[in-house]
């Protein structure tokens, strides 16, 4: 693209939204006269920053929207840094650019983009959902969304399970990149992580975390085995809309990979783990694995199934808690992912960590 990349919403300009228009070729003619940024309502995340672009066009251009969201990386240093090294923000485009009109799943629809190769920044341009009812208006346990979640992520990894097609796309890393620095940055961690989320744990209960660390190459090695397929890998309420007939609409694709299917349950349910009862979560994992029969996976038994969420709710602890590593546990980035931690809970945490035992 022969503009500069902006880095923030505010930088964006109308001669940069009309060139990234015209390359991604949803704009054939007339052109993006003016732009203006709007935040009411709209929530960032850890790794990136979100605005809602109001736009007005001078000639014929066609059913572009009047407004537009805007994904930029996040404006914190070392959250910035941690997204840059795990390639997270590079994906996210590729995903868009290459995969996203026939992944699977209903994903916000892609109007451009853009990647400074100096800096890693990049701009994503993307569909506004505000008309959707949004994943976090309601309880994240709420029975319809759950059932509703999890009957299309098995639709959406049996249509991937196993398929040859996952070597097609060189920027989808398995689930197992990584390991040695997210085994390192955990360890390094973890002392902070127990004495924020510890509460009423005996202090012996620390001695798990310091098990998972030495084990996390291989709970990650069991995570990438065949078969594997398509992962969205952060399927958390924030990143979800429904439609009025209930379909689910899936947004933030920078964690994407491929791997295990239970890996995407367990980044879903991690939410509200500390809020369901042992068997109610059995019964979800149940319902997921009926999905998948259901779309045509053969031979991968319920135990199987409950075997990769265990580890992948483990995985799940380990790949935010690293985080802390990095980033100030009192900074409004450190309070985001103790807070999100806090959501499955140490107590979930040290039950899940038993399955080390079947590595």
């Amino acid at each position: 693209m022969p503009l500069t990349i902006p880095a923030t919403p505010e930088a964006l300009t109308a001669d940069w939204l009309t060139a990234a228009l015209r390359e991604s070729g949803v704009l054939a003619a007339g052109s993006v006269s003016a732009v203006s940024t709007d935040r009411r309502g709209l929530v960032s995340g850890f790794y990136g920053d979100v605005a809602r672009l109001r736009v007005e066009y001078t000639g014929d251009v066609g059913q572009l929207p009047a407004t537009i969201i805007g994904k930029f990386p996040t404006s914190n240093a070392a959250a910035f840094e941690i997204g840059l090294q795990r390639g997270y923000f590079a994906r996210e485009v590729a995903f868009y650019r290459e995969l996203a009109s026939g992944c699977g799943l209903r994903v916000p629809a892609y109007f451009g983009s853009g990647i400074d190769p100096d800096s890693g920044g990049c701009v994503l341009l993307l569909e506004d959902l505000s008309g959707l009812r949004a994943g976090t208006e309601r309880a994240a346990s709420h029975p319809d969304d759950v059932r509703a979640v999890l009957a299309q992520l098995a639709a959406f990894h049996g249509r991937w399970w196993g398929s040859s097609r996952l070597a097609d796309f060189d920027w989808l890393p398995p689930t197992d990149d990584g390991a040695e620095r997210y085994q390192r940055n955990f360890a390094a961690a973890w002392e902070v992580l127990f004495d924020r989320l510890g509460g009423e744990l005996a202090r012996s209960a620390s001695e798990v975390g310091i098990a998972v660390a030495e084990r996390v190459p291989a709970i990650k090695g069991a995570l990438a085995q065949a078969p594997a397929v398509f992962l969205h890998a952060d399927v958390r309420s924030e990143n979800i809309f429904f439609d009025a007939d209930g379909e689910v609409v899936v947004l933030d694709w920078q964690h994407c990979r491929r791997g295990r299917g239970a890996f995407d349950v367990a980044t879903y349910l991690f939410g509200v783990a500390r809020d369901l009862a042992v068997d109610d979560e059995c019964a979800l994992l149940a319902t997921y694995h009926e999905g998948l029969g259901a779309a045509g996976v053969e031979a991968f038994t319920l135990e199987d199934c409950l075997r990769d969420y265990q580890l992948a709710m483990v995985d799940r602890f380990v790949n935010v808690g690293s985080t802390l590593a990095t980033v100030d546990p009192d900074s409004a980035s450190g309070q985001m992912a103790l807070e999100y931690l806090a959501r499955c809970s140490m107590a979930r945490f040290v039950q899940y960590a038993k399955v080390l035992d079947s590595l």
